[in-house]
Order: structure tokens, then C-alpha cells, then sequence
């Protein structure tokens, strides 16, 4: 009987063993469905021993002075956290690669950061416990699954570490290229063009305050006004008219083109290329004019030359609108354009531009060479 009673208990306890199993076995599935569903957004991987790697986001960029790829794919930075809980190890480049389903791997590339916020993992030093936050970037296929392989280099070569495997999708990246052209084109649209549908985006996509802008755009447009088109100070609202009728102009009959020259997760720098109406020539226009109201006896033959030369400006101001009409339109020289991510928003750095800056805003004003 007490054999039996000891069979029992034994067949009890093993029964309770498998029950509380079960469970544990039930709740691993639903903690797993959970992890899966915070990994699609978290990344991560931490062998052990090896390095805790997480995918913090990824975007879309055009490195400077890399190969245009084809049309189904792009280049992508991979922001990373990782932190080493193994062995002194070097991380470098070649630490990083990709692998796609059939086994195929791409190498992450070496690019210039191009703004001090995007740095890239190219040569790290970590001991155990430290961490480092960067840019790893590889040329992908668009909406494809990949794992992310980082193999650091001990420091001695007598250890080992494992390697951190990760596995993310590039859907849903966002093209960096694509919102920094957009941001520049509300910009251009809204400061150089005076276009009222510019102003409809421009403070969603454009950090710089509008007001703060066009006032530096008018400020170029009538230094180039003066020094080199009417050769001649003009007052407050003779400028202001100008310059007006000449966005209005531009508005209508103008072209802009616009080629990334490089785009980072932090900073853009893209080219642009105006076709604008050229005032170069119109003194031409105003020696017309002199002469036909000279021939007209509008002009006082005791007046002096600085009053009927400034009556005669006054006359081709009044009549600018025709006169644009008869002007040619040119392509001007591109200027490339830098901008930096401020937030959510893109930045025209207009001092890191420089001349640049200087030279499209007087080809917008009318100045093309």
C-alpha cells in the first residue's frame, strides 16, 4: 500500500511538472508573439558574450560621390546602438554586413559623413561595458527583408566573438532625398517666386521663419539691382515694386531644376538650376527709352544728367511689366544649396552655402551669367 501511495504521488508530481510546463510553454508563444511585434520596430539582437545590437531607425540617403543605383534600390543608414559585453574589440567597416534570404551578403559602405550629427561606425575601439550610437550604411533593395550580420575584430586574436545577427525590412524607410528636394522646392517657390502655393508648405517642411528670408532675398536681388542692372540707388518702393514684378514674372515663365547632390539622415546638399528672366541687358532698355522721350521733349534740356538719367529709370520702372515680356529667359549657372535637419524640419544654411546662396538669389533677381 505505501509502495502504491509512492507511485502515486510520483505519477502527481510528474503530471504537475508537465501541467506548470504547458503553461510556461503557452506563455513563451504569447511573450514571443509580443517580442516579434516589438522587434519590428525595436531590432535587436544580444548573443551572449557578443555585442546587444538594436536597429534604432533606418532612412533612405544618397551618399556624396557614390554610383547612382538602379531604379529598385537605394541607399540605407541603418541608425545603431550597440554595446559590447564581450572582449576589447574594434569595430570597423568591414564589421558590418547584410544577408537577404538566398544567402547573398552586401558589404556596408564607407562614405563621407558630410555633417558631424551623421556618424558613421567606421573605426570604434569598445571594452566591456561600452556603447556607441552611429550610421552603418549599405546599398539595398527596396521593400526586401535583410539581417544585419556585426562581426567586431578582437583585440587579441586569440578570442572570439560571436557574431549579432539581426533581421529588419526595408519597407516603409523614408527617402531622405525626396523630403529634402521637396523642402527646397517650397523654399524657392516661396521666397525667390513669391508662389502663394510655396507658402502652403513651407512651414511644415522649411525651419527657416519666411519673413527672416525674403528680407535677405530682397536685400540680394537689390544689390545686384542697383550695382549691375540700373547701375543706380533706388528708393525703398521703387526696389520693392521691382523685385515684385520680377517674382510675378518668374512665377509664370520660370523653370527650376533640382539634382541631389547628397543627402544624409542630417544634412542635404542639392543643386539648383534656374530658368529665369535675364535684366543683364537692360540698360539697353533704358537708353531706348531715354532717347524716346528726349525725341518726345519730355525731358527738359536743363535738366541735369543725373535728374533725366533717374526720370528715365523712373519711366522704365512704371513700364517693367511689358518691358519682362520682351526680356529673354536664361538658364542660369546651378548653385548647390546646403541644408541641415533641424527637428523634423530641413534648414536653408544659408552661411554654410555661402556665394552659393549669394549668386541664386541675384539670378532670381534678374542677374544671369
Amino acid at each position: 500500500m505505501y509502495k502504491n501511495k509512492k507511485i502515486m504521488t510520483a505519477v502527481l508530481s510528474l503530471l504537475a511538472v508537465m501541467t506548470i510546463s504547458g503553461c510556461g510553454s503557452s506563455n513563451s508563444s504569447s511573450d514571443s508573439k509580443k517580442d516579434n511585434a516589438k522587434s519590428a520596430s525595436v531590432k535587436k539582437a544580444a548573443p551572449s558574450k557578443g555585442d546587444a545590437v538594436s536597429i534604432k531607425s533606418g532612412e533612405y540617403i544618397s551618399p556624396a560621390y557614390e554610383k547612382k543605383l538602379s531604379d529598385d534600390k537605394k541607399y540605407v543608414a541603418l541608425k545603431l546602438h550597440i554595446k559590447n559585453n564581450g572582449v576589447k574589440q574594434d569595430l570597423m567597416t568591414s564589421s558590418f554586413n547584410l544577408k537577404d534570404g538566398t544567402g547573398n551578403k552586401t558589404k556596408a559602405k564607407s562614405v563621407l559623413a558630410g555633417s558631424d550629427e551623421f556618424e558613421t561606425l567606421d573605426s570604434e575601439k569598445l571594452s566591456k561595458g561600452d556603447s556607441v550610437n552611429g550610421y552603418v550604411v549599405f546599398p539595398v533593395e527596396t521593400n526586401k527583408k535583410y539581417t544585419l550580420e556585426v562581426a567586431p575584430t578582437p583585440e587579441k586574436y586569440d578570442k572570439k566573438i560571436p557574431t549579432s545577427k539581426v533581421e529588419f525590412n526595408t519597407k516603409g524607410y523614408k527617402d531622405q532625398a525626396k523630403q529634402a528636394q521637396t523642402a527646397l522646392t517650397s523654399y524657392v517657390d516661396s521666397i525667390f517666386l513669391n508662389k502663394k502655393e510655396g507658402n502652403l508648405n513651407y512651414d511644415k517642411l522649411i525651419a527657416n521663419k519666411m519673413e527672416d528670408e525674403k528680407v535677405e532675398f530682397r536685400k540680394q536681388a537689390r544689390s545686384v539691382l542697383e550695382s549691375a542692372i540700373f547701375t543706380d540707388t533706388l528708393q525703398d518702393e521703387a526696389s520693392l515694386k521691382i523685385i515684385e514684378q520680377i517674382q510675378a514674372f518668374n512665377a509664370k515663365k520660370s523653370s527650376v531644376k533640382y539634382e541631389v547632390e547628397s543627402v544624409t539622415p542630417t544634412s542635404a546638399e542639392i543643386k539648383v538650376t534656374p530658368t529665369v528672366v535675364k535684366l543683364n541687358d537692360l540698360s539697353s532698355e533704358i537708353t531706348r527709352t531715354h532717347n524716346e522721350l528726349e525725341d518726345a521733349g519730355e525731358i527738359d534740356p536743363d535738366t541735369s544728367y543725373g535728374d533725366a538719367e533717374r526720370s528715365v529709370k523712373e519711366a522704365v520702372i512704371e513700364k517693367l511689366p511689358e518691358i519682362l515680356e520682351e526680356m529673354p529667359v536664361r538658364e542660369a549657372q546651378g548653385q548647390n544649396i546646403k541644408m541641415t535637419k533641424d527637428g523634423k524640419k530641413w534648414k536653408v544654411d544659408v552661411e554654410a552655402s555661402d556665394s552659393a546662396y549669394s549668386s541664386l538669389a541675384k539670378a532670381f533677381g534678374g542677374y544671369v551669367y
